[in-house]
């Protein structure tokens, strides 16, 4: 019996390396009844977004996809996931997608489809009473530059985010005085990104709050960005979030140099969109 267990154990191999060409539903079949090859167990199935003809297409594809800067670990692999995954979420929306597209969002509408981005990056605060900030309301008046006009829904994300999280506590601000409201775990200010003093008298009125997570959906210009962040980023708590939505792809190696002489770790990512190839694009910031 003891010669008979040495010789099975013997037998015993690990299952062959991690390959881009094998589909999830490969690499966890194993050990399940199928087919052997050799004494690996495997089973034969369709390729998933991994599928072997696809692979090279996909991998020339991120080097104009996925910018990173910093260390950021096994996160990157993760966003490569992600990119490749995003027409999958066109016809298969997260539970965010349809909260956001419920509440009139433009993270899940049309020019944009950050949703399924932000279910993913978002999803680790769920139960924890996250403190959230985000510039940029959604104005619809048109003497604003940055109106979302007429059809806009003013705060629509951070009802979004209160029904996502249900325990958040929101904060919101914006340069449109008219739009400002306080609502049930939501509160707005004024700000004006494109002034350094604007945005410090935001952190007077904070005092000393911190925030787990930061978007900038506001003025989309590149000083008026930097102007926030460069102030704003201190106001984030050690593992928090800083997003910085509809960046430019032409801006891309800009925002680099930025956040590269800066010490900063992140990413800049280009969601694959059927109809905006020029700013479908955030900056994620981790701390």
């Amino acid at each position: 019996a003891r010669s008979k267990s040495r010789r099975v154990a013997s037998c015993m191999i690990l299952p062959p390396q991690a390959s881009p060409y094998l589909s999830w539903q490969s690499q966890g079949s194993w050990y399940g009844e199928a087919g052997k090859f050799g004494n690996v167990v495997v089973r034969i199935s369709e390729a998933t977004i991994l599928k072997a003809s696809n692979y090279t297409k996909h991998q020339e594809g991120l080097k104009n996809a996925l910018w990173c800067f910093g260390d950021i670990g096994m996160m990157r692999e993760k966003l490569e996931l992600l990119i490749k995954s995003a027409e999958y979420f066109d016809t298969n929306p997260t539970k965010l997608c349809k909260i956001l597209y419920f509440h009139g969002s433009d993270k899940a509408l049309g020019w944009h489809n950050y949703s399924f981005l932000y279910d993913f990056l978002l999803n680790r605060y769920i139960g924890r009473h996250p403190n959230i900030l985000e510039v940029g309301l959604g104005t619809n008046h048109l003497d604003v530059p940055s109106t979302m006009g007429v059809t806009g829904i003013p705060g629509a994300s951070l009802r979004a985010w209160r029904e996502f999280f249900e325990n958040a506590e929101i904060v919101g601000a914006d340069v449109d005085h008219r739009i400002l409201f306080q609502e049930d775990s939501i509160i707005t200010y004024f700000v004006d990104q494109t002034d350094q003093a604007s945005v410090e008298d935001l952190g007077r009125q904070l005092k000393g709050r911190k925030f787990d997570v930061i978007i900038d959906d506001g003025l989309h210009e590149l000083v008026a960005n930097q102007t926030f962040f460069s102030v704003a980023n201190n106001w984030l708590n050690e593992g928090g979030i800083f997003i910085i939505e509809d960046i430019l792809y032409e801006l891309r190696e800009k925002w680099m140099d930025f956040f590269s002489q800066s010490s900063h770790k992140g990413a800049i990512i280009k969601l694959p969109h059927k109809s905006n190839n020029n700013d479908n694009m955030i900056a994620l910031v981790l701390k």
